[in-house]
């Protein structure tokens, strides 16, 4: 895995434009345009979904990840590397449950396939976020000097405001809960138990499905 940093990701484009007459064969004029437009995403790990022509699936993640190295928040900074190395590390899991989910539902249309990948992915997000503040702000406070708790909540805040952490604040409380190593074995072994109570309206911490005892440290 092949690891990019960057100052800003942006999205770069270029795109040509043709005139024509009907009465002509050649264009009457042609213009071209470029340009970039700057996402406001601090981290990437992308897969990209392709289905054959006997309706399975086939996912193809990114042999890279992008990392921004400038934010306006610091503890941001600090998260990226370790989101985008969890997201890398539970994507698996989500492939497993968009294709179960698309196969169930009988799904045939982009739209609907889109909902599903795009649900998936904000439960993924709310493992990923609920993992990070429960381990790193404990880092935060024994290594780096003076970052205030107040730049942890603004984080969380501005992310809350985006569609793909719709989840993320029920994820920081059901890992609070059950301990990080209990939801990262639910995670890999029953996706969807998890996002049942990540999606209930009151969360309650379910009797273990694993041998063991939680971990809360």
């Amino acid at each position: 895995m092949t690891v990019f940093l960057v100052h800003n990701l942006a999205r770069e484009f270029n795109a040509t434009f043709s005139f024509f007459n009907p009465k002509k064969a050649a264009p009457i004029t042609t213009i071209k345009l470029s340009g970039k437009v700057f996402t406001g995403i601090v981290g990437s790990y992308t897969t990209n979904i392709y289905i054959r022509e006997n309706g399975t699936f086939k996912f193809v993640e990114d042999n890279y990840t992008i990392w921004q190295n400038c934010t306006k928040n610091p503890y941001t900074v600090l998260m990226v590397p370790i989101e985008e190395t969890l997201h890398i590390a539970l994507r698996e899991q989500s492939h497993r449950e968009i294709e179960e989910q698309i196969v169930l539902n009988s799904v045939t249309s982009k739209g609907k396939m889109e909902k599903i990948v795009k649900d998936w992915m904000a439960v993924e997000e709310a493992v990923v976020g609920g993992l990070v503040h429960a381990l790193l702000p404990h880092f935060v406070k024994n290594h780096v000097n003076n970052l205030p708790y107040s730049l942890i909540e603004e984080d969380i805040k501005s992310k809350c405001e985006l569609e793909r952490y719709c989840y993320l604040e029920k994820g920081i409380e059901v890992v609070k809960t059950m301990g990080y190593k209990e939801v990262i074995k639910m995670y890999k072994n029953s996706p969807m138990q998890l996002k049942k109570l990540l999606t209930q309206p009151s969360f309650k911490s379910p009797p273990s499905i694993f041998h063991g005892t939680s971990s809360r440290d």
